[in-house]
């Protein structure tokens, strides 16, 4: 985080958005420790890997399916955030 940014005044009201492993999904602008929001989101993805390795694991067909709808909805929210805030090809400024 940048220096001279005060963030343990949020710590009070929201230290349980880290220990649940929600601190980048719940009011983002307030974090208690900035740089732990990774360790929320590698928690995410080891919980929401099992309903992806289980279907391949079961059948690769209905594994397939469901890792392209991955796929595409991460390319379409990608390109909905992409459009909302104007980002240029390189995704640092708007094409205006």
């Amino acid at each position: 985080m940048w220096a001279g940014e005060n963030q343990e005044k949020y710590c009070g009201d929201y230290w349980w958005t880290n220990l649940l492993y929600v601190n980048n999904v719940v009011d983002t602008k307030k974090l208690c420790f900035g740089w732990s929001w990774y360790l929320a989101n590698d928690m995410q993805f080891f919980v929401i890997t099992p309903f992806i390795l289980l279907p391949l694991f079961w059948s690769r067909i209905a594994g397939a399916v469901i890792m392209f709808l991955l796929l595409l909805g991460c390319w379409i929210s990608s390109g909905s955030v992409s459009a909302y805030h104007k980002y240029g090809p390189n995704g640092v400024g708007g094409n205006e």
